[in-house]
């Protein structure tokens, strides 16, 4: 018996309501002249919810099996699916009332349907009942726009999380079935399911730069001057055949083992730099979708990440440095005179250089949540592709105002963060360094095993509490190099770092105390979870899908629901 079968009957039952929707709203005379555009996202829907079903529970061939599959994840997949099914309720319930899901007279090839030409005949069925439908009296205010805008966007999200889910899904085996991860990316399925690039990165997570990938041979020809204290600028770089073009550029200053190994021309200097190439590969070859426009508000049906796409890197040993080179989002007015500005700078005001920053006046509360969830669920979905990004603190993250913001005042706009500032990325399980950093403020993001010298090797749960001091800044709409000023001139005027428990316990007893008044107790919880690791995982397999899926539940949704208020 497959003991899936009660998942497998609620998908199909989902399938078959939103046919049932979806043709209904295609009649004229129950709709609006926006019912194209309504019909099309369910459409949309629909081809990723029968694909699921298709590669899910395809018995010949299939690319999951359930009993490989770790018990989170089944779960989730149960929840979500029951979740969907409570979304289309009333509509099932009239579905079932003219008969639309008459089981018992669709005879046993729609009962067990899992093809093409069972569902076409089902949708032939369901045109022939449509007409008898037509003659009868039903309730169509389920299906004006306004209540069929709100099914959709609750559809929409728990659509989206089965795709996160899924993409946990890829990570638990290298091959599935004789489907491998390599084929299913490049299947027109995983890009129909949104999950292909999700795929390619976790191929990337498990290979290497190929040969010919090389620094690049341009010039940064302008640099703007811009009133950050980060590394990050606007740029204008010319490639080595002359074309120039706007771009944001991150320098990175060589570490002091580096610096002298270029002074004195180490046969090793190749070796030493590799990491440095491998991340700039893996940068570069991975997608990060940004939307239809460059605007990561805009991104939908898939597990996007907000990052700025690489272009590649310019290695400067006479300068001791490197310069990694990414992509401008497409957004208006953005010029070599613009400014970047960091979350960092953004919270500061732009005070840049003064000996006591005051925080600037704060967003608005759904700015807040929205930057929040943004950064929240691309942390997510590096943790997802098989990666850890390392370096998550606030002068890390670029802001830049949507392209959909209207004129006004930049407190009114709608404010997009990347990533940038990756600390040699890599895979989960790959090998990390312990190198000691001792300054002050970098450490007060990092989790106390990584403070200093590291004692242990770098893990996704430290991703995590980077995190969770970023959301704390969020909230308090003050920086870490703010809120805790003194004890951080302290330690640098004695080089000695804080005890790394004494920082979390001080993060801690912020985010207790006025965290909640500022944005909720929910989004304190959050916090408090991101750093205390209290995410009621205390196994996990060799994929680390537990954590993901605990985290998304606890601090992503979490945030979610305040974006609503």
């Amino acid at each position: 018996m497959n003991p899936f079968g009660v998942t497998l009957g609620a998908i199909t039952e989902i399938c078959r309501i939103t046919i049932f929707i979806r043709d209904i709203i295609a009649d004229g005379r129950a709709y609006d002249p926006d019912r194209q555009g309504i019909r099309d996202k369910l459409e949309h829907e629909l081809l990723f919810m029968e694909s699921f079903r298709e590669l899910f529970f395809d018995n010949d061939g299939a690319l999951m099996r359930y009993d490989r599959l770790p018990t989170n994840l089944r779960r989730d997949v149960d929840v979500t699916l029951n979740a969907l099914k409570k979304t289309l309720a009333e509509y099932g319930m009239l579905a079932a009332r003219h008969g639309f899901l008459d089981l018992e007279n669709d005879g046993q090839a729609v009962k067990t349907a899992t093809n093409d030409e069972a569902l076409i005949s089902l949708r032939e069925r369901i045109k022939s009942k449509l007409i008898d439908l037509k003659k009868k009296n039903i309730d169509w205010a389920l299906f004006g726009k306004g209540e069929m805008l709100k099914t959709l966007s609750e559809y929409s999200e728990w659509a989206e999380r089965l795709r996160q889910t899924m993409s946990l899904m890829l990570l638990t085996l290298t091959a599935f079935g004789d489907t491998t991860l390599r084929d299913f990316a490049d299947s027109k399925r995983a890009m129909d399911m949104g999950l292909q690039e999700v795929a390619q990165r976790q191929i990337l997570a498990h290979s290497g730069p190929p040969e010919d990938f090389k620094a690049l041979d341009g010039l940064i020809v302008e640099v703007s001057e811009t009133p950050n204290t980060s590394s990050i600028r606007l740029a204008r770089y010319e490639d080595e055949w002359g074309a120039a073009r706007e771009v944001v550029v991150e320098y990175r200053t060589y570490d002091s083992a580096l610096a002298y190994a270029t002074e004195v021309n180490s046969p090793d200097l190749a070796e030493m730099k590799t990491p440095t190439r491998n991340l700039a590969w893996l940068l570069c070859s991975a997608s990060f979708t940004q939307g239809p426009d460059g605007d990561v508000t805009a991104i939908s049906n898939r597990p996007g990440i907000s990052t700025l796409q690489c272009l590649g890197y310019l290695d400067q040993p006479e300068h001791y440095q490197t310069i990694f080179l990414y992509q401008l989002p497409r957004l208006r007015n953005l010029g070599i005179g613009s400014s970047i500005i960091t979350l960092h700078d953004l919270i500061n005001g732009g005070t840049v250089g003064a000996q006591a920053p005051r925080p600037t006046s704060k967003p608005s509360l759904g700015n807040r949540f929205s930057l929040a969830h943004t950064l929240a669920s691309a942390v997510l979905n590096i943790h997802s592709s098989g990666w850890v990004h390392k370096n998550i603190w606030s002068r890390g993250v670029v802001v830049f105002p949507s392209s959909t913001s209207t004129p006004g005042s930049e407190s009114e706009q709608h404010l997009v963060p990347y990533l940038t500032g990756w600390g040699l990325a890599r895979p989960v399980l790959g090998s990390t360094d312990l190198a000691t950093n001792t300054e002050a403020e970098p450490n007060f993001y990092r989790h106390p095993s990584r403070q200093g010298q590291p004692k242990s090797s770098f893990t996704a749960e430290h991703d995590i509490y980077a995190l969770g001091v970023v959301l704390l800044e969020i909230a308090l709409w003050r920086t870490i190099g703010s809120v805790f000023k003194k004890q951080i001139d302290k330690a640098t005027v004695e080089g000695r770092l804080p005890p790394p428990e004494m920082v979390r316990k001080a993060l801690l007893d912020r985010a207790r105390a006025d965290v909640p008044r500022e944005m909720g107790e929910g989004y304190a919880k959050a916090v408090e979870r991101c750093l205390n690791g209290d995410f009621g995982v205390d196994k996990d397999g060799d994929e680390r899908t537990g954590l993901p899926v605990a985290v998304r539940e606890m601090v992503v949704e979490v945030i979610a629901r305040g974006m609503k208020l």
